[in-house]
């Protein structure tokens, strides 16, 4: 079962990675650029449009660095802002609603996965 739920996440990771938006020009009106921190050290950076979906963001994260979306928080530098999938995921929180500035940082962190409440 373990197998078939790689397999799956592989499928899904592929699909993520190919319905990503284009990236907008550099500085483009309400372009904001995210610059992702791993706690592993990896890095990764990309513009999307200010209306473009939070959850498109996670969708990034989940096809292109392997981190399953659900499992993930994302969080400010500064830790004033904190983003979990369960918030995102109708797609009704644009990156300009959710108060990301043009050049936002933030960082990754898995969830640790503690029970179900």
């Amino acid at each position: 079962a373990e197998k078939e739920r790689k397999a799956a996440m592989e499928k899904r990771r592929k699909e993520l990675a190919g319905s990503l938006p284009e990236e907008p020009e550099a500085g483009g009106d309400g372009v904001v650029t995210i610059a992702l921190r791993f706690a592993d050290g990896r890095r990764g950076q990309r513009r999307f449009d200010g209306d473009e979906d939070m959850a498109t963001v996670f969708n990034w994260v989940d096809g292109l660095f392997g981190m399953e979306r659900e499992k993930v928080e994302l969080s400010t530098m500064t830790g004033q802002k904190k983003f979990v999938w369960g918030d995102v995921e109708d797609g009704d929180m644009a990156l300009s609603d959710a108060g990301l500035g043009k050049m936002t940082g933030l960082r990754v962190a898995e969830i640790e996965d503690d029970d179900e409440e």
